[in-house]
């Protein structure tokens, strides 16, 4: 049950609108010194603004003890509601509902469902979470506000790289942005008393219809000698096409708890 809900948490994805006008951005700004305020006011204005996604992701899951491909079928309501279908061979085996109140999903090779809060996935990554920080985390943007935090700033990897550490510096959150359209190159969480980090890397962004949204992702957490990879390719992304989001748990599935 780890496995389909840690791939539940990777489908919470992205943005778009139309594929027929995308293109994958090719690098080549060269990032020069900026203040914090200045960085963190252009990755502001250039943060998703769209209403609706419809994707299709080729997922690659690895684990210590699991390795598997699938096809995961998105739609997604900004700030409202992600839907997701998981399929292997054209086959639906997994469906899931996720809305800023719950987490809800059934599979059917053994039949059971889960619903519940963000209590699992906060536990499992060592960040509090809700269902605004996965979809920023999901959209190239950072998981936690760059407001009011007194960030450090510097140049790394030819990005500007923000660093914040809590108090007595239990969690670190650094984002490394790009300097060319402002979204994150890359994210990283790490609270070392656990020995806990989670990273996501935004491999290359599509550019549609004047939007910046993530094209390929890695994401990897870690825990102890834990580790969870996982690659998402996002195909066929449109956005703003008029969705629904048909979803009810089959009579006789059985309910499950998720530790």
């Amino acid at each position: 049950m780890r496995i389909v809900f840690i791939v539940l948490w990777a489908f919470l994805v992205l943005t778009a609108t139309s594929c027929r006008s995308k293109k994958v951005i090719a690098e080549n700004f060269t990032a020069k010194p900026l203040s914090v305020e200045n960085v963190v006011k252009n990755y502001q204005q250039n943060n998703f603004d769209q209403n609706t996604i419809k994707a299709k992701i080729n997922v690659d899951y690895q684990d210590t003890k699991t390795a598997q491909s699938f096809v995961a079928n998105l739609r997604m309501e900004k700030d409202k509601t992600i839907w997701i279908t998981g399929t292997v061979l054209g086959i639906p085996l997994v469906k899931a509902l996720i809305t800023p109140e719950k987490v809800s999903y059934y599979e059917k090779i053994n039949e059971t469902y889960f619903e519940g809060d963000f209590t699992v996935l906060s536990d499992w990554l060592g960040v509090e979470l809700d269902f605004d920080k996965i979809q920023n985390l999901l959209l190239g943007q950072a998981i936690s506000s760059l407001d009011n935090k007194n960030y450090e700033v510097s140049i790394d990897e030819n990005a500007h790289l923000l660093k914040h550490h809590t108090n007595q510096q239990l969690i670190s959150f650094l984002f490394w942005i790009n300097p060319q359209h402002f979204k994150l190159d890359k994210q990283l969480i790490i609270q070392p008393y656990k020995n806990k980090y989670l990273s996501v890397v935004y491999k290359n962004y599509y550019f549609i219809n004047k939007e910046y949204f993530p094209n390929k992702m890695i994401i990897e957490a870690v825990e102890s000698d834990h580790l969870t990879k996982i690659k998402l390719d996002f195909k066929l992304v449109e956005f703003n096409e008029p969705l629904t989001f048909p979803f009810e748990i089959p009579n006789g599935y059985k309910l499950i708890q998720l530790n």
